[in-house]
């Protein structure tokens, strides 16, 4: 395997656990959604309230899966890609270290994460480094449209869903 399919492969993997992490995020804005609406909603039907609540306990369920997914997934990769650490400042620039290798500015992995190292340390001697701030601001129609009117199921009996990632294996 070449140092550059060494690379290929530890990019997809990395993108693999950010798909992870990014159906936890969902997961979870959906359910801090959820129980504003339960809030903002004019008419508190009984119905409507109980309705939601079960919706928000199968979210809290799934969140506590895909938490532990992404958890397992992230402990295989550090036994799969033992080339350089797996922590948010090498993951989410996977992509500047691989092209590291790929301009010829590093022969092999190892390499490419050296140099990419030595960035990150001239950026924080720098103070180039910024930490982002999230907003917790929740739009209520746009979540509406996002996740979808979450009265509109109510009384309906669930269907049944295949997993996330394609049919559960048996």
């Amino acid at each position: 395997m070449t140092e550059l399919e060494k690379m290929d492969l530890a990019e997809c993997y990395i993108n693999r656990y950010f798909e992870f992490a990014e159906g936890v995020e969902v997961s979870k804005e959906n359910k801090e959604y959820l129980k504003i609406y339960i809030r903002e909603v004019k008419n508190h039907q009984i119905e409507v309230n109980e309705g939601i609540t079960e919706q928000i306990e199968l979210l809290e369920g799934r969140i506590k899966q895909l938490e532990k997914q992404r958890d397992d997934y992230l402990a295989a990769l550090r036994k799969k890609i033992d080339f350089m650490e797996l922590d948010m400042d090498y993951m989410t620039n996977i992509g500047q270290i691989k092209e590291f290798l790929v301009n010829g500015e590093a022969e092999t992995c190892e390499e490419a994460v050296e140099i990419f190292e030595q960035s990150l340390l001239m950026q924080q001697m720098t103070g180039l480094m910024s930490a982002s701030v999230h907003d917790v601001t929740m739009d209520i129609e746009k979540n509406k449209e996002r996740f979808g009117d979450p009265t509109e199921n109510i009384g309906k009996k669930p269907q049944k869903k295949n997993g996330l990632f394609g049919k559960k294996s048996k």
